[in-house]
């Protein structure tokens, strides 16, 4: 991508809250005090990602995100639809936009390729930003991953603590 179009692909990410559409049923939390292993009933993924960690539908489930911790670091999967295999994009970077109140910041995940991916490709971003996982684990702020896939912008809400994980 050139230095002139980077900007206004990152503005338009922003804006557009990395979505296909902003209503989307992947921005709805599911509250975990009433879902079991049965109410995914229709959905052919699992309820955990294959690291272990966080699952986020993105799009209407055509890629998920799985959201993997520690307390100074974190990475980001890009899985298939159905959170079991990776699935290697295009972009040297993911973005999580994080909201606090009335402020913005966006962090960025830098590519980190699994040894078996396309060269140029990655699944998996990385980050060692002790500010970003404080967002992500905090209760004040709202957290959205952003990705770019093929030309089309996906994106997830990360659930709040105590929220269920896996978005439909």
């Amino acid at each position: 991508m050139t230095p002139g179009l980077r900007s206004p692909v990152l503005i338009l990410l922003l804006l557009l809250g990395c979505s296909r559409s902003q209503q989307d049923s992947a921005d709805t939390p599911i509250d975990s005090a009433n879902t079991t292993a049965d109410d995914h009933t229709g959905h052919d993924h699992a309820a955990e990602g294959p690291h272990h960690g966080m699952l986020m539908e993105m799009g209407d489930g055509e890629l998920h995100a799985e959201l993997v911790h520690g307390r100074d670091w974190a990475t980001i999967y890009i899985l298939d639809a159905t959170a079991t295999s990776a699935c290697p994009i295009d972009q040297p970077q993911i973005h999580v936009n994080v909201t606090t109140g009335n402020a913005g910041r966006q962090f960025s995940l830098r590519a980190s390729p699994e040894k078996n991916e396309p060269t140029g490709s990655s699944s998996r971003f990385v980050s060692a930003d002790r500010q970003l996982v404080e967002a992500l684990t905090g209760t004040d702020c709202k957290c959205r991953i952003a990705v770019l896939h093929a030309g089309i912008p996906y994106g997830a809400v990360v659930p709040q603590q105590g929220e269920h994980a896996h978005q439909h």
